[in-house]
């Protein structure tokens, strides 16, 4: 029994330390090398089984003070790593507000006819698409009578208000090569007031984790190849997400008008690229959010990700906001509802 308690102690103590290593690496180290990459997005929920077994086992065979200690290592699984939000809604004043949705629709490939519904659902003042296409915008425009929509390459904008002004972006310089920065500004006269909203999608690290996939992860794995191969083009990738995530911040501190950040960011809540460019700016959900706000990916799986983000400057004041529920993409809608402080 004594060999047991020794194992359940120890144990616990490696728990609560790889939870804060993680939490130091990702802040400190972050999306820098291709191992902390990875951890990111990986679905970090898993953690919370090895780690109640442990409590089970404290409960059964002792030591029962470490409980204390397993506590501490679930809260920080739960708020730093996983996004735990128990903000909740605020009462709103008696102004005007403004209600923003922002939605990566993958193209429509998963039925535009949900992704409509969804829209008119939520009932939004501004509708913000990422990944979108013309079935897409069209349908959307059947749909809101009245709004003024705007459309460059992926992207795409319906407003009940007046769109004054468009910023098209410059490419950025990648080694060389001339990428898009792959974000669109527009400046909108709303009962807010003028306001640049800029509407966001830096690449995605899909492409890099195919890579590193190979001949799937397991075998990867299981051979050794994962820690041993070439991990280039996933730090290519994660080069490139940070460029494009920087031009997003500049242009932004530029505007003229206060602002507003929305799109499917590709960054998860603990990602340094995220916090060092983007963290100035309120996080819709962090403010009024309750729960974890996972809104990718959401065609098959479980969601383990809150990468879809309305972003705000002081200015503003976020009441509420939500996630959405229809399986209209691979990606769950957000919508906020906004007001001037």
């Amino acid at each position: 029994m004594r060999f047991v308690r020794f194992g359940v102690t120890s144990m616990t103590w490696l728990a609560f330390a790889g939870a804060i290593a993680y939490v130091v690496a990702q802040r400190f180290v972050g999306e820098a090398t291709w191992q902390t990459t990875v951890l990111l997005y990986l679905p970090h929920a898993v953690l919370l089984l090895p780690v109640g077994g442990i409590a089970a086992l404290q409960a059964l065979v002792g030591p029962r003070r470490l409980l204390v200690v397993t506590l501490a290592t679930f809260v920080v699984l739960l708020l730093p790593i996983m996004g735990l939000s128990l903000a909740g809604e605020r009462a709103p004043s008696h102004g005007p507000h403004l209600r923003l949705l922002t939605y990566n629709v993958d193209s429509g490939h998963r039925g535009v006819e949900e992704i409509v519904r969804q829209i008119t659902v939520a009932a939004p003042d501004v509708v913000l698409l990422q990944e979108s296409m013309w079935s897409v915008d069209d349908a959307v425009e059947a749909a809101l009578p009245g709004f003024s929509f705007h459309r460059y390459g992926q992207f795409f904008v319906a407003s009940r208000y007046p769109i004054r002004r468009v910023m098209e972006p410059k490419k950025i310089d990648v080694h060389g090569v001339d990428r898009s920065p792959r974000y669109i500004g527009y400046t909108v006269d709303s009962t807010l007031g003028p306001i640049d909203i800029w509407n966001v999608h830096p690449i995605s690290p899909r492409e890099g984790f195919n890579e590193l996939r190979g001949e799937g992860l397991r075998q990867e794995i299981e051979n050794g190849r994962i820690f041993a191969g070439d991990a280039s083009q996933l730090v290519a990738n994660t080069e490139l997400r940070r460029l494009q995530t920087e031009d997003i911040a500049t242009a932004a501190l530029r505007s003229k008008n206060r602002v507003i950040i929305a799109g499917d960011t590709n960054l998860p809540v603990a990602s340094r690229i995220l916090a060092e460019n983007l963290g100035d700016y309120q996080d819709a959900f962090a403010e009024v959010g309750r729960g974890f706000g996972y809104t990718f990916p959401a065609h098959r799986y479980l969601p383990w990700m809150r990468i879809d983000r309305i972003l705000a400057g002081p200015e503003f004041r976020f009441i509420r906001v939500q996630v959405g529920d229809l399986h209209g993409s691979d990606h769950y809608c957000v919508f906020a509802d906004i007001e001037n402080r």
